[in-house]
């Protein structure tokens, strides 16, 4: 993945197919993206790096108004619905709010 700062739409999004739940296809999406430097999660940067490529989407903690939807749903709303579509085939069962992408 190639990495960059975020600034609006993501036109990458446009050509995500959210119905093509293959884990191949999920994949080859994932590495395509142009992926946000993180520079928040020092918790699993690695020492001596100063950035990581990891964004959110889901519900995040806004710690100015409290949980709140992340920027990311409205930058990728195909990612958001072939990641959602794709957990839940996997494990139906299993209940989340946010999937961190690192």
């Amino acid at each position: 993945p190639s990495a960059h700062r975020f600034s609006g739409y993501s036109k990458e999004d446009k050509v995500i197919d959210p119905t093509r739940l293959e884990t191949s296809y999920v994949a080859e999406v994932l590495w395509q993206l142009s992926w946000p430097i993180c520079t928040t999660r020092q918790n699993v940067t690695p020492d001596g790096q100063a950035f990581i490529l990891a964004f959110p989407i889901g519900l995040v903690q806004n710690y100015c108004y409290g949980p709140a939807p992340s920027a990311t749903l409205s930058k990728f709303p195909k990612l958001s619905a072939l990641l959602l579509r794709w957990f839940r085939e996997a494990n139906p069962d299993f209940k989340f709010t946010t999937i961190q992408l690192n």
